[in-house]
């Protein structure tokens, strides 16, 4: 996805309207529709105020991680054991919990198909 795409996706996520967005930005929405048609290329101090309104990193809005949350996010305790946990384990054993948690990660997206 493009910046435009992932400006629209998250819009579309959230039911924000471009309107929306550009009144908190203080901008017009026909500056928000060239930024997701790609007429437009936002400066890098809006790239940032998009990526706030829209809770959301800047890297992910340039396609520079697929990861939507900024690298500040709060990490619960359940998700810091976890993260410990992994991080205590050797190699062989850190592939088979990444496949592991592959499974169940594809399993939640598409539940009709568990047998």
């Amino acid at each position: 996805m493009n910046l435009g795409e992932r400006i629209q996706y998250l819009l579309d996520e959230k039911e924000i309207t471009q309107r929306e967005l550009a009144e908190k930005l203080h901008m017009t929405p026909n500056t928000i529709n060239g930024y997701i048609k790609n007429r437009r290329s936002p400066d890098c101090a809006t790239i940032v105020q998009i990526a706030r309104n829209l809770d959301t990193s800047s890297d992910y809005l340039l396609g520079n991680t697929t990861c939507r949350t900024s690298p500040q996010a709060v990490i619960s305790p359940d998700e810091t054991l976890l993260l410990n946990n992994y991080r205590g384990l050797d190699d062989e054993y850190k592939a088979v919990l990444k496949e592991i948690s592959s499974c169940l990660y594809r399993n939640c997206q598409h539940p009709e198909k568990i047998p």
